[in-house]
């Protein structure tokens, strides 16, 4: 007997599929069936997106304005080989949260000088390990004091604890 000749293989009922000289019906999904992938597609979407989203809004501005991303900056950023700081201001440091699935890209973090209204980028990690400051990046209307929840440190001041 050919494949497909057991007589139920007439193509009525969905797609049809010979295995070892008989046919059985592949079931479409249902109704539901589908609203349940599609939802699940978009809940995947939406964690792989804002996997790299921040708590706080600001942060967040800061990072698009200059582009910064686990492969590096959209906007030039010119280097530096170490932040000025003042002495009176409090630091924040605002870690950049980068994909999960993203072993071997930068990881950014901002220093935000409170006094100076001034941030700086610390790069770290990457393809080589590297360690590299960036800046200072402008952070006057960024608002960055409200992401004190979102700091990983806050340096006090020189002569305050």
């Amino acid at each position: 007997m050919a494949p497909g000749s057991c007589g139920a293989c007439d193509g009525a009922f969905g797609r049809i599929a010979a295995i070892e000289n008989c046919c059985y019906r592949v079931p479409h999904p249902s109704q539901q069936e589908w609203i349940a992938m599609k939802r699940t597609f978009v809940a995947l979407v939406a964690a792989l997106l804002g996997a790299n989203a921040s708590a706080c809004p600001e942060l967040d501005a800061l990072t698009k304005r200059y582009g910064i991303t686990f492969s590096g900056f959209l906007t030039p950023i010119s280097s530096v080989s170490l932040p000025k700081f003042s002495k009176t201001g409090r630091l924040l440091h605002l870690p950049i949260h980068t994909p999960e699935f993203v072993s071997d890209g930068f990881k950014h973090k901002i220093v935000f000088d409170t006094e100076t209204r001034k941030a700086w980028i610390l790069r770290t990690r990457g393809f080589f390990g590297v360690r590299e400051w960036y800046g200072p990046v402008e952070a006057d209307d960024a608002k960055l004091e409200n992401c004190q929840a979102e700091a990983e440190k806050i340096v006090e001041p020189i002569g305050r604890s």
